[in-house]
């Protein structure tokens, strides 16, 4: 399962954080500090949070067991920057 979250805002340097329940788990996705954060845990499978900024870069958390947050973080670029989450 993946999803995506684009950030529309052109001022970085203001927060801009979506914290929610998905897909079994707990997905936190946004702009923090000028950093584009994908933090996710599943509460009962594998989970992995992916970050990636609009020159591509991306910042992966990489797989974390269930309960534990993988954080997926990358320096923000003015637009494009985007929030990934996916579990297995």
């Amino acid at each position: 399962m993946k999803s995506e979250t684009q950030d529309n805002n052109s001022n970085i340097t203001n927060y801009s954080i979506t914290t929610c329940a998905k897909s079994g788990g707990f997905w936190i996705r946004g702009i923090r500090n000028k950093t584009v954060i994908s933090e996710y845990k599943h509460y009962k499978k594998a989970g992995k949070g992916t970050a990636i900024n609009g020159k591509g870069f991306v910042g992966d958390g990489g797989w974390k067991k269930a309960g534990v947050y993988s954080k997926g973080h990358v320096k923000a670029t003015l637009k494009g920057n985007k929030s990934y989450y996916d579990h297995k």
